[in-house]
């Protein structure tokens, strides 16, 4: 799933039909030997680095409401789950009248 979210941003990026070898050596994202470099790494679905660790505190720092840790995905996905936990606590709606509207 997450290659898909992947795909998507390059196809939208550079009106792409395919990722092929070639092009993500052309985007430097792959050398000629098929390893990839750090920035492929980074964008693939799958990856070995740490990611990242969203924490909701409540009063102080040594209260924690919420905590998520996200590893070993794609920074496009990365970006993704942590602006859905932003929106989830840092963005309400308020009714006034007949309309409605987001606050953050």
């Amino acid at each position: 799933m997450h290659q898909i979210y992947t795909f998507l941003f390059w196809k939208k990026l550079y009106s792409i039909e395919k990722l092929t070898p070639d092009l993500l050596i052309t985007l430097g994202l792959r050398e000629k030997n098929g390893k990839y470099t750090n920035a492929g790494a980074l964008f693939a679905g799958e990856n070995d680095y740490r990611g990242i660790d969203l924490v909701k505190f409540g009063d102080n720092i040594n209260v924690m409401l919420d905590r998520a840790q996200i590893e070993k995905v794609s920074v496009l996905k990365l970006c993704q789950d942590a602006l859905q936990k932003y929106r989830q606590y840092y963005q309400n709606e308020v009714i006034d009248g007949a309309y409605r509207r987001k606050n953050e």
